[in-house]
């Protein structure tokens, strides 16, 4: 997740802090634009935070025990394995 962070700080939230200041620049001429990308942002990195259980429970090795197993009984079987089982 930190990664995504990084990634939206570079390309968007950087952006969006100099949208910031030209916005006060030009006595707020920009704050339409500014607060719907911020309005964005800001439900992105929310939806980050909802899904963060689901991710790292994603991101960990699957466990493939049971495929083996097919396969050692496929190969037992004499029954060609490269048709059933993609690797």
């Amino acid at each position: 997740m930190d990664s995504f962070r990084r990634y939206m700080f570079i390309r968007y939230l950087l952006l969006l802090k100099g949208l910031e200041l030209a916005n006060t620049a030009f006595c707020q001429y920009f704050q339409e634009t500014y607060l719907e990308l911020n309005r964005k942002i800001q439900i992105v990195m929310r939806l980050v935070d909802i899904y963060r259980p689901y991710y790292s429970s994603l991101a960990r090795k699957f466990d493939d025990m049971n495929t083996e197993k097919l396969r050692m009984a496929a190969r037992e079987g004499g029954v060609e394995t490269d048709l059933l089982i993609n690797s």
